[in-house]
């Protein structure tokens, strides 16, 4: 379970710097600075490219930093299980203890 979710992690987090590449180069070449005195089809194309530099930037960036702060959450806390993981992730934004949970084998009252 771990290594698929860890490779599924690493898809993730590349696919999105390879989106985020894409929406750069819309954003930043094919529209690049607006005419000064464009035609209608000009201001059209560069309007278009612009939206889609906009939208695959941000896009790329949210992906590629959930797969990066997925990665870190798994490496942080090496599970075995996910019950495990929701449970200590549960205790991070509690004021239980992971030992104190595993006493009671169960997630904090605060999240039931």
């Amino acid at each position: 379970m771990n290594g698929n979710l860890k490779r599924l992690l690493d898809g993730l987090a590349l696919t999105g710097a390879i989106i985020l590449v894409f929406g750069l180069y819309f954003l930043l070449i094919r529209a690049g600075l607006p005419c000064q005195d464009p035609t209608p089809e000009m201001s059209f194309e560069w309007n278009v490219n612009s939206r889609v530099g906009e939208v695959l930037t941000l896009l790329g960036a949210v992906s590629f930093a959930a797969g990066f702060v997925g990665k870190r959450i798994l490496r942080q806390y090496r599970t075995k299980t996910a019950s495990e993981l929701c449970t200590r992730l549960a205790c991070i934004f509690s004021d239980v203890s992971y030992e104190n949970s595993l006493k009671y084998d169960s997630i904090p009252a605060s999240f039931s």
